[in-house]
């Protein structure tokens, strides 16, 4: 052997599949949002008076509620996954089919109105976004 020294192979770490999926899906998610976030900022600057007059105060009692409902969805997702790593079947299922009930009496309750064009088309989220 030589006493020249060979320079090492640098090892470069690899991002896996499921991490890379996420780290793109989060980015995606930032930059759907920072374009809406631009878009409004931009419409009520070049707009006369904002809100517009046309358009309707947003319901505070309904988006408390469904604020809500989202937050306990999401905790008892949370407590299904928990239940599911430490083995425990049953409450996991519980846990899960609370969540799905949650889904079904938020999609019975809160529909959008018949005026909205479209609004057999478009998905239940989406609905609201359409202009009449």
């Amino acid at each position: 052997m030589s006493d020249v020294a060979m320079p090492r192979e640098r090892m470069r770490p690899e991002m896996s599949g499921p991490v890379l999926g996420m780290v793109l899906f989060v980015a995606s998610e930032a930059m759907f949002f920072a374009a809406f976030f631009g878009g409004y900022f931009t419409i009520r600057a070049n707009a006369p008076a904002w809100p517009p007059p046309d358009v309707p105060h947003l319901k505070i009692d309904i988006a408390t509620i469904l604020t809500v409902v989202l937050v306990a969805s999401s905790v008892a997702v949370q407590l299904s996954l928990r239940a599911t790593r430490a083995g425990r079947r049953r409450p996991a299922l519980w846990w899960l089919g609370a969540t799905i009930a949650l889904g079904f009496v938020v999609r019975r309750r809160h529909r959008a109105p018949a005026s909205v064009k479209g609004a057999r088309c478009a998905p239940m989220h989406m609905r609201s976004l359409l202009i009449a």
